[in-house]
């Protein structure tokens, strides 16, 4: 369950605001801090560069989950968050098993009679010499690492060392990048949920909630709400599609000359096609709906017309009119025109 403005009264946006900035200190602290020492990298590894990216990485990404942090947002954001965690743990995973299997111990001296302990990362793999001779004395690689008094090219070829380092750096740097972006991500979420307003309100005012009237204000001017823009629609508000149909017969019989939008035409053409010696008359019917035309079907009722491509029910949009036309030898059977529109409202 999430956490409601209602258990903490007035003083919500205030544990939202402090939750977001608590959560990004941990988040700074836990991933910088001093315990981070034991895990990681050798510091012959993690060059300043390398620290400074992850730095450019962790503050590019607070920034922008700051910003993107709004109430609308919320599930999505908490869904990112969740992955974020998941994806920390992953790379910790695979970085610390890195670790686990190529880190090693070299003693340097630290003073007169005492020496310190150093890790270093070792290679992929041993050079050949040097595992022929690890094999012949039967030690570990801790063991030949010691018998060669620490000198890791007599180990280990640049290149392989170089696997290791890059995939050591590369889960660090992911690691840190996504416990960040989890832990702080986390804390946006919180103040957006208790405040009612997007964490980065102050570059976002369209994001912020409108300003209601406390007890013994003068009540706020009401604005006027903005009138709905029109838009189109092929149904009314029943669901009904906006349709016409008109029958009307190919040789324009009960055609009403007057009627401007019901309109009929019939040719004396005497045509044949190829492979039909029969000679055809042509004859067209529009008509006008209400609205934009957006579809036109076309239906013969009789067996001596057919539509101006055989087979081919479908109309043409012409203009502001639905159209159907085609072609008779005999007879006078309706056309039936079917003409969807739309309308705006």
């Amino acid at each position: 369950m999430f956490a409601s403005t209602s258990d903490y009264g007035p003083f919500a946006p205030v544990v939202g605001y402090g939750g977001a900035i608590m959560a990004a200190a941990g988040a700074l602290f836990l991933m910088w801090g001093g315990k981070m020492q034991k895990w990681r990298p050798p510091d012959e590894d993690l060059p300043g560069t390398g620290q400074g990216i992850v730095l450019l990485l962790c503050g590019v990404g607070m920034v922008l989950e700051w910003y993107f942090a709004t109430p609308a947002a919320i599930p999505w954001f908490l869904a990112a968050v969740a992955m974020l965690a998941i994806a920390c743990i992953v790379c910790f995973l695979r970085y610390s098993g890195l670790l686990g299997t190529f880190t090693y111990i070299k003693k340097e001296v630290a003073g007169e009679n005492s020496t310190r302990d150093v890790r270093i990362l070792g290679g992929r793999e041993l050079l050949p010499d040097a595992e022929k001779k690890r094999k012949k004395l039967g030690v570990d690689i801790q063991t030949l690492l010691e018998g060669a008094a620490y000198k890791v090219d007599m180990l280990w070829s640049r290149e392989a060392r170089q696997w290791v380092k890059q995939r050591v750096l590369l889960f660090f740097i992911l690691t840190l990048a996504f416990g960040t972006f989890a832990l702080t991500g986390a804390g946006f979420a919180t103040q957006v949920l208790l405040s009612k307003k997007a964490a980065a309100t102050v570059v976002r005012p369209a994001d912020a909630p409108p300003l209601t009237d406390k007890p013994g204000d003068s009540p706020s001017p009401k604005r006027a709400e903005e009138p709905k823009k029109p838009e189109w629609h092929t149904e009314d508000e029943n669901g009904n599609k906006y349709v016409v149909v008109w029958r009307m017969d190919p040789a324009c019989h009960r055609a009403d000359p007057n009627d401007t939008k019901h309109l009929c035409n019939f040719t004396h053409t005497q045509v044949s096609f190829a492979g039909d010696n029969t000679p055809y008359d042509h004859w067209n019917i529009k008509v006008e709906p209400p609205g934009p035309v957006v579809d036109v079907l076309c239906e013969t009722t009789g067996t001596n017309e057919f539509n101006e491509v055989k087979g081919v029910t479908k109309g043409d949009i012409d203009g502001k009119f639905a159209s159907c036309s085609g072609w008779i030898n005999g007879g006078d059977a309706d056309i039936k025109l079917t003409a969807w529109y739309k309308q705006k409202w």
